[in-house]
């Protein structure tokens, strides 16, 4: 996670403006998914997740490659801006968060009900 969280600083923020393109997006809303189940993870591990996730976030390191055209975002300096983007992608990360528990649910329950029989 640090390291892809550095990679992620570099290629967003690294050289002072905000450069955003599809792969480094990707990339970040994944980091933010693999980051909130890892904490939240901490009281109830659940590895077999963790680490689904985790493949997930190593996989969007290589998208960021693949798609590595960024633009510069304008008026990037701006505080409002910044809190904008970060709102935006916490609020992606958190989606994807929803999204692959509810993946998580529909295969669990139909386990359960699989070993009923």
């Amino acid at each position: 996670l640090l390291v892809h969280g550095w990679l992620l600083y570099e290629s967003v923020l690294g050289q002072g403006d905000i450069r955003l393109g599809f792969g480094n997006s990707i990339s970040t809303i994944f980091w933010l998914t693999a980051l909130i189940y890892w904490l939240a993870s901490y009281g109830s591990p659940v590895a077999w997740v963790q680490s689904w996730v985790n493949g997930l976030a190593a996989f969007s390191l290589l998208l960021m490659l693949i798609f590595s055209d960024s633009h510069v975002i304008p008026n990037s300096q701006t505080l409002a801006l910044r809190a904008h983007l970060v709102v935006a992608f916490l609020a992606y990360g958190l989606l994807a968060v929803a999204a692959r528990h509810a993946v998580l649910m529909t295969v669990l329950e139909k386990r359960l009900h699989r070993h009923r029989r």
